[in-house]
């Protein structure tokens, strides 16, 4: 089974207290109703850069760059409508600052894809993020304990791709082949997936 990070509880703790001291729209329509907000799963964030998809390179897992950020699922009652993003900021498990909060479907397609893995797929391993900025592509990926290659499942994908699908377990050089046929993005400066929120 597809395991996920937990951070340490007091790290959690943090997250939890930054998010309630500065609530969205959406956090503050849920908060009047009488609705709870809550932090769910973690997953550390990897991005895969454009010079690298364009490389002769085939392996997914030398290619990512894991990045110092953090992404936060985050539930209005039953339904993750939000995500957050965070990054360590000093030596204790409670030196942690939230960079970021997004009212996002990014949260609800991840939870289904979360539900989609653990219902599907047999492997073990630790999933984490990863983000190819120059694509727009958001996808789950791991790496199994049993073989040498990684696994990848699309959350988010432009519309007009045609070569890559949802809901399929990709191995991480299948992944590759099918992402470099692909349009990306012209003119677009890679950074990380921290940006403007509230």
């Amino acid at each position: 089974m597809v395991r996920h990070y937990t951070l340490p509880e007091n790290t959690r703790a943090t997250i939890a207290r930054q998010l309630a001291e500065r609530l969205t729209p959406a956090a503050q329509i849920l908060a009047m109703d009488g609705g709870r907000m809550a932090l769910a799963e973690d997953f550390p964030i990897s991005t895969l850069q454009l010079e690298s998809v364009r490389s002769s390179q085939d392996n997914l897992a030398h290619m990512l760059h894991r990045t110092e950020y953090w992404h936060h699922q985050v539930r209005h009652g039953e339904v993750a409508r939000e995500f957050a993003t965070s990054t360590p900021i000093g030596p204790l498990e409670s030196d942690w600052r939230v960079e970021g909060v997004f009212t996002s479907d990014i949260a609800s397609q991840l939870d289904s894809v979360i539900l989609w893995v653990d219902e599907a797929v047999k492997d073990d391993g630790l999933a984490e993020l990863l983000y190819a900025p120059a694509y727009g592509l958001v996808a789950l990926w791991w790496r199994p304990e049993a073989g040498n290659d990684v696994a990848v499942v699309v959350v988010d994908m432009p519309e007009v791709f045609t070569h890559l699908a949802y809901r399929h377990v990709y191995s991480g050089r299948e992944f590759l082949e099918r992402l470099r046929q692909e349009p990306f993005i012209q003119g677009t400066p890679e950074e990380s997936p921290i940006g403007s929120s509230d």
